[in-house]
């Protein structure tokens, strides 16, 4: 099929994978508006056309953050183009200018609302898990996520989140997905996510689950991922939850499992290093620290699994 304002382009997929021109892209995306294919087919140009580094820019310049912003509000249901929709989102937020922009428009809860509208999806939650992260590695738009999706929505990012792992308890990819979205939103400077992670206890409950139940080196890496940047920002009540929550058993069950992964070992250690650090600090700055028998345990463990790496415990 051929339209008249375009006659040398097919309006098809294939069609749309040869437009290099990112003003072209545009122009068919808002000439065609209602178009359900034709903004399919754009959200894959537009993905195609950000993975290279120099072409981000110019889609920040083109606005398109704004042009998929407007998919959801228009076509809600539309399971295949929201699916495309984010994997063109995660693409352009690798970018730190275009994430601020998104920012600026809150694209987290046209995000938010793809996840939760399309929760048996495994294929959008893995696209939309993708496009949070990507869109999360911007401080600025972590902390806006934190009060509860800009006091538009229900609930907060985390709880999206996490009931999209309670969806795909059997599914890997998706665990890991979710608790690399999670992570990401606990980074440093994420103290108040962090907080809100710690106090709803399924949260943490989801991710001893998934480090439990799946066998697979890239659950583990994302859960570790998860707790070390939860850590670095836990309160001491909250590092006293972790310590009781049995979560410690799983890091000790996955350092001695996965003996030659060194992000797992590193991780491992690293959720170990954060919580005692964290600890530490708070202590030194005259706040209520840990208690004593909670530190010694910790460190207890901690110099074990580090000599037992080295050969060192008998």
């Amino acid at each position: 099929m051929k339209h008249p304002d375009f006659p040398h382009k097919r309006l098809n997929f294939e069609g749309y994978k040869e437009l290099d021109s990112i003003e072209a892209i545009q122009k068919l995306m808002h000439t065609f508006a209602e178009d359900v294919q034709i903004q399919e087919s754009g959200c894959e140009a537009i993905k195609l056309y950000c993975r290279i580094e120099s072409n981000r820019a110019r889609a920040c310049r083109a606005l398109f953050h704004d042009d998929l912003q407007m998919l959801m509000q228009k076509f809600p249901n539309e399971k295949e183009l929201q699916h495309k929709r984010c994997l063109a989102t995660c693409n352009i937020c690798l970018d730190p200018t275009n994430r601020m922009h998104a920012g600026s428009i809150k694209a987290h809860n046209e995000l938010q609302a793809i996840m939760d509208s399309f929760r048996e999806d495994v294929e959008i939650q893995l696209s939309v898990c993708g496009a949070m992260e990507c869109y999360m590695l911007e401080e600025e738009n972590r902390a806006m996520m934190a009060v509860g999706a800009a006091n538009t929505r229900e609930g907060t990012i985390h709880r999206s989140i996490q009931q999209t792992m309670q969806a795909h308890t059997s599914n890997a990819e998706v665990q890991a997905s979710a608790m690399r979205a999670l992570g990401t939103l606990c980074m440093q400077g994420s103290d108040a996510e962090s907080k809100h992670v710690f106090e709803d206890i399924c949260a943490l409950v989801d991710v001893q689950h998934a480090l439990r139940t799946f066998d697979k080196v890239t659950v583990q890496q994302e859960g570790l991922w998860m707790l070390q940047n939860a850590c670095a920002n836990a309160s001491q009540q909250q590092l006293q939850m972790l310590g009781e929550s049995g979560l410690f058993i799983e890091i000790q069950r996955a350092m001695c499992t996965y003996t030659d992964d060194l992000v797992v070992q590193y991780g491992a250690c690293m959720v170990l290093a954060c919580a005692l650090t964290n600890a530490a600090n708070r202590t030194a700055a005259g706040k209520r620290g840990l208690h004593s028998d909670v530190i010694n345990a910790l460190m207890m463990f901690a110099m074990r699994e580090i000599s037992l790496r080295l050969g060192y415990w008998p």
